[in-house]
């Protein structure tokens, strides 16, 4: 697959050109939009995200060292952006659920379901009914491949926790596939 934005555009961007800029802003919106919205409580809410996360990687291209892709780059600093922006609003602290028992959570779960017939977008919107910890637990466990340990890093919160909060996430989301497939038959 090739890059979405070539060096040359990143190097006018280096060197602050607008319309370069406005190119990598056009060429990289719908997937860090995706990114945005999987850990904000809305559109607007992601889009706030995404202009500041926009706004970071204008002006800190000079971090970007060309190792890896540029667009894996991007996605990063989005997730960390939204990351930052739940920390600064302290929104999901009071969403937190503290089950009585967490040895009973599973290291690891496997879903008899096939999730392949699930349109992109009816998932995601089941994503997002999830409450926002376990939404935000899931997002980082599944989509950014984070250990229990570096989410309950992030978040902190416990491994244990973060394992409740993945395991409630994906009994939710098993229900509402459930729910799809049995409303199609």
């Amino acid at each position: 697959m090739s890059a979405l934005v070539s060096p040359d555009i990143i190097n006018l961007c280096r060197k602050n050109d607008r319309k370069a800029q406005r190119q990598v802003y056009e060429k990289l919106f719908a997937s860090s939009m995706r990114v945005c919205k999987r850990y904000c409580n809305g559109t607007e809410e992601a889009m706030e995200v995404l202009n500041t996360a926009f706004l970071k990687v204008f002006t800190q291209l000079d971090k970007y060292g060309g190792k890896g892709s540029f667009e894996g780059w991007v996605h990063r600093i989005m997730v960390n952006t939204s990351l930052d922006h739940l920390r600064e609003e302290k929104k999901h602290h009071s969403h937190f659920i503290y089950p009585e028992k967490m040895d009973d959570v599973p290291d690891e779960e496997t879903d008899e379901l096939e999730y392949n017939d699930i349109e992109l977008d009816s998932l995601y919107r089941m994503i997002g009914e999830l409450p926002p910890v376990s939404r935000l637990v899931f997002n980082l466990y599944v989509f950014e491949n984070f250990s229990h340990t570096e989410i309950g890093r992030e978040l902190g919160i416990s491994v244990g926790t973060s394992k409740w909060h993945l395991s409630f996430a994906r009994k939710f989301l098993r229900e509402k596939v459930k729910a799809v497939y049995q409303k199609a038959q």
